[in-house]
Order: structure tokens, then sequence, then C-alpha cells
């Protein structure tokens, strides 16, 4: 997985949409994975599919963590 930039987290925070697309594209391989399913073919045949619903549901849940995520600002007096 590609390690996010604290600049990306940070304005992702603050809802900015590139910032939040580059975290769903570096979230994409895990999101996937969850939100795949197994599907029964009529031969008995197990065949593996994304449920786009459920991917969606997956974004968008942490698309709301981030927003809530609160900033705090680096105080460089220390």
């Amino acid at each position: 997985m590609k390690e996010l930039s604290n600049d990306v987290i940070l304005r992702a925070a603050t809802g900015e949409a590139d910032a939040l697309e580059e975290v769903l594209a570096c979230y994409e391989p895990y999101i996937n994975t969850l939100a795949t399913k197994p599907v029964t073919l009529a031969s008995g045949r197990v065949h593996y599919v994304i449920d786009e619903d459920c991917k969606s549901y997956i974004q968008m849940r942490l698309i709301e963590a981030i927003l809530k995520w609160r900033v705090i600002p680096n105080d460089p007096a220390g």
C-alpha cells in the first residue's frame, strides 16, 4: 500500500476533494477485498465479484470518518 503524506492527510481532513480521492485510491485494494463476495454459478463453481454497493458504503464511511478528524495546528513556539 502506498504511504500517504501528512500533507494529503491534513488536506483530506479539511474536505479537499483531490486529497480525499488520493486517500480512497490508496485504500482501494483493501476496500475491494472487504467488498468482495462469492457468487455461486449454475455450474456450482464459485466466482468472486466486488459488490459495488458495499464498496460505495465503505468508501462513504471512510470519508465521513476522515471529515470528523480534528486537525490540531502545530505550534512552532513549542
